[in-house]
């Protein structure tokens, strides 16, 4: 898929909502599945209500969104300059893959949102991480 398959799957404009594109990743392919991991990062904007959204999605990860007000709230408990919000891809015995999404605050307020994705070579060992941030709008 490309950004602009990705755009048409994930970020497209509906009755309902506006949709920004903010950035686009496309990882390195695994060598053992053969797959190749593409997320996307979009500004949803409710026409009707006027408040809006981050969404990022992949083709084959799960994503995730966040408000500004979920974000605040996070941050508030984070215990370090970022925090990961959704279902991250942890590494194992012998499968070195790794996805983040890492929401970054100066003192609570939002500040930037970065994916950070690692895969892997044919032995499962760690490929150089991939990374995409982008500025938090206000």
């Amino acid at each position: 898929m490309t950004q602009e398959g990705m755009a048409v799957k994930f970020c497209k404009p509906t009755a309902a909502y506006e949709c920004e594109i903010l950035g686009y990743l496309q990882a390195d392919p695994d060598t053992q599945t053969g797959k190749t991991n593409e997320f996307i990062i979009c500004k949803k904007t409710d026409k009707n209500k006027g408040t809006w959204e981050i969404d990022i999605r992949s083709n084959n990860l799960t994503g995730t969104s966040m408000t500004t007000d979920k974000f605040k709230e996070k941050a508030a408990n984070a215990s370090g300059e970022f925090f990961t919000w959704g279902s991250p891809f942890n590494p194992s015995a012998g499968d070195a893959r790794r996805t983040e999404y890492r929401f970054y605050h100066e003192s609570g307020d939002p500040n930037k949102i970065e994916i950070y994705t690692v895969g892997r070579d044919s032995e499962g060992n760690a490929l150089e991480p991939k990374t995409l941030v982008v500025g938090w709008l206000n």
